[in-house]
């Protein structure tokens, strides 16, 4: 937890992002301290239903994706052409000046 924090402080795009959010929502004649720690615990609790629905649609890829041998070939198969196809576009481009 406490990596996770020291991680975000450490995060010059989140500072500037709170700092920019945050003193739209605040009103100057009422106690500012808890103002900040309302905004900061609802935006912890968005994040984290936002965070969780990111791993549960992941869990959900992965099972529909690792289960059945023929969709780990298909999937393969996709990234394989994809890559392809970018390596043949980078080469046909010519180098520009």
């Amino acid at each position: 937890m406490l990596q996770g924090i020291s991680t975000q402080l450490g995060n010059p795009k989140a500072l500037l992002y709170w700092t920019a959010l945050f003193p739209q929502f605040l009103d100057r004649s009422r106690d500012l301290l808890l103002q900040f720690f309302l905004l900061g615990i609802g935006a912890v609790c968005v994040e984290t239903v936002v965070l969780i629905g990111y791993t549960l649609a992941t869990i959900s890829a992965r099972n529909a994706f690792a289960g059945p041998p023929f969709m780990r070939r298909f999937v393969d198969a996709i990234a394989g052409g994809f890559f392809i196809a970018i390596g043949f576009l980078l080469g046909t481009k010519s180098a520009e000046a």
